[in-house]
């Protein structure tokens, strides 16, 4: 499935806190948590309005990130014309796998297949072929606002079928 190309980026940034470390702590009192399986690119140098020839020399790595989203919280918070960070950027909201160095990684990490099982269920399947931007330019594009450190992590949106996690 192809997206419409858009002209602008909306990017959603991660606040530290979403990041996975260590347990998974369940957020409690929240009905509708929804899922989004992510290309996760690791950068390994500091990238501040890089080219794309920079930034292809500043990828360490690519993983799979799994957004999290609380969306009883993000429309209720859409709802009152609020930011809705606290919808996307909970404790442990963005758990991320370990790191393919970019050198090892064998493929075209714009032509991938990811997809999310749920309980032996497929939820979401696709390629990266399909995001809306593509990672290189996007990074380009992020680096001339924000400072992009070595070691941080960028989750690109993937744009195939996502849905409930959890209803309670």
């Amino acid at each position: 499935m192809r997206r419409r190309k858009s002209r602008c980026c909306l990017l959603n940034l991660r606040l530290r806190c979403a990041i996975f470390v260590s347990r998974w702590c369940f957020l409690r009192g929240w009905a509708r948590w929804h899922h989004e399986v992510e290309l996760a690119v690791l950068i390994g140098s500091t990238l501040r309005q890089a080219t794309e020839e920079h930034v292809l020399k500043g990828i360490a790595g690519y993983g799979v990130a799994l957004d999290l989203t609380l969306r009883d919280l993000q429309a209720k918070m859409k709802k009152a014309g609020q930011p809705w960070e606290k919808a996307k950027g909970f404790d442990n909201a963005c758990p991320i796998s370990g790191f393919i160095p970019a050198a090892e990684f064998h493929g075209d990490p714009q032509n991938t297949s990811l997809s999310l099982k749920i309980n032996g269920e497929v939820r979401q399947q696709g390629t990266t072929a399909d995001m809306i931007h593509r990672i290189v330019p996007l990074i380009a594009y992020m680096s001339r606002f924000f400072t992009l450190k070595a070691g941080g992590c960028d989750p690109h949106r993937h744009p195939g079928r996502r849905g409930a996690a959890a209803q309670r």
